[in-house]
């Protein structure tokens, strides 16, 4: 527990230390025509190298299409908001955490038995709100979980058999994924809070696992940062048969749990960034930067399916843009769309202060849509600091919760502004200020 309270402090003592207009157009900017490229054919162990020689089977890569919102801070045009925003403001007193019920309007804050340590996301079903609080007693931390209306359904230790853990995040809609760092290793577990039922995720079968710094792929960030490296970047599927994990020799394997069958592996310039599952489990989604020969970003996406046999790059941005950053990302509820964060203007999308668009992808087509919306890309901009940066679907995948600098960036004040844009409509409505969006929750009756 001593390693948390160090590493809370050190996040809010960095804060300390160290924008556009809601109707942004893109830049002309220089720009590559389009071509039929050739698709990279895998490799005889069904995986996919960056550096593997092009097959003769091409392809016309899909465009990046412009459907622009339009900004109506006041919501004039009627546009039906609903269930309840889950907002996260952070200062140099703490943490909190604010439920807003987007019908009415009206919000409330989270109040636990305590102080709020750790916001640990939304149950991917949107009904249950998962935290840790500091109870500053010898007990110290014990994990919530709350209805959209901040009442605790579920209050429990965390720890299981005197065995605390550091972090934790969902797995499924009953499960927990929970960490414990100890003797330089990362023991992890699967923990079912209604019925307490404990599970090792065990970390043996994946001796072949790169254990070091590398990987970006914002899971074990904690361990990481305290140099707990043994066990980080282990992926388990919201069913826990397949993992996909970084290999030493440079590959990320995509195994089947019970068998150890590896299904599919590719090759990515720091095993890429950001792995995650689609809500089903049906599929993975991970970044990579495709330009090995320059410092220039050319991040693309990368999907496999949960029974492989090989990683396909489903974006092809690097063939219209000099250079392209994808900073953040979030599948939708259906898991047939990404919107996600994306600067082609930028050398460093996460220097302090910066915004990207928001662009959504289309997983079968291959589609990307640029809404013309800029919403914060970096984690900080002193003394402001974010700990998300995920745009936020809505409960039925027609809206999208972003922030925004509201002023122009300005050095002064950096206030900033909470949006919702309506995909359908192409209408961007101002909600709130000075608040980031966690979460998104289907309202209780």
């Amino acid at each position: 527990m001593n390693l948390k309270n160090s590493f809370i402090s050190s996040l809010i003592a960095f804060s300390m230390l160290s924008s556009c207009s809601s109707a942004y157009k893109p830049p002309i900017q220089a720009s590559k025509t389009p071509t039929a490229n050739a698709i990279i054919s895998p490799s005889a162990q069904a995986g996919f190298s960056l550096t593997a020689e092009p097959s003769l089977t091409t392809t016309i890569y899909q465009p990046v299409s412009t459907s622009c919102v339009a900004s109506d801070e006041s919501n004039s045009t009627g546009i039906r908001l609903s269930g309840v925003a889950v907002l996260e403001k952070i200062s140099e007193t703490g943490k909190t955490i604010f439920l807003r019920d987007l019908e009415k309007p009206n919000t409330i804050e989270l109040s636990p038995p305590g102080s709020i340590s750790f916001f640990l996301g939304v149950s991917p079903d949107r009904r249950k709100l998962l935290y840790e609080y500091d109870t500053f007693t010898d007990d110290a931390y014990r994990l919530a979980i709350s209805n959209s209306k901040g009442d605790i359904i579920l209050d429990f230790d965390n720890k299981y058999q005197q065995v605390f853990w550091d972090y934790y995040n969902w797995l499924n809609n009953q499960q927990i994924r929970v960490v414990t760092l100890n003797t330089d290793m990362v023991f992890a577990g699967s923990y079912n809070p209604f019925t307490q039922e404990y599970q090792s995720l065990p970390l043996h079968k994946w001796a072949d696992s790169y254990k070091g710094e590398g990987p970006d792929w914002g899971v074990d960030g904690l361990a990481i940062s305290l140099l707990y490296l043994d066990g980080t970047n282990i992926i388990y599927d919201p069913t826990l048969k397949r993992v996909v994990y970084p290999k030493k020799n440079g590959n990320i394997a995509l195994v089947d749990v019970e068998s150890g069958k590896e299904l599919a592996n590719m090759v990515a310039i720091n095993w890429g960034k950001l792995p995650r599952w689609s809500p089903d489990g049906k599929n993975l989604i991970l970044i990579a930067n495709i330009n090995q020969n320059s410092t220039k970003m050319n991040d693309e996406f990368f999907l496999v399916s949960r029974d492989g046999p090989q990683f396909q790059q489903i974006t092809h941005l690097s063939s219209i843009f000099e250079r392209d950053t994808i900073s953040e990302y979030a599948w939708s509820p259906d898991g047939k769309r990404i919107a996600f964060l994306l600067n082609t203007v930028a050398e460093d999308a996460s220097i302090e202060g910066s915004q990207s668009d928001v662009a959504v992808l289309d997983i079968e087509t291959g589609e990307v849509t640029n809404l013309c919306f800029q919403a914060v890309s970096a984690v900080n901009h002193s003394p402001v600091l974010f700990e998300n940066l995920e745009p936020v679907w809505s409960p039925d995948g027609t809206q999208i919760m972003v922030f925004q600098w509201s002023d122009g960036n300005n050095e002064a004040n950096k206030n900033y502004a909470l949006w919702v844009l309506d995909i359908p409509s192409l209408t961007a409505v101002k909600i709130d200020e000075n608040k980031q969006p966690v979460g998104w929750m289907i309202k209780e009756p």
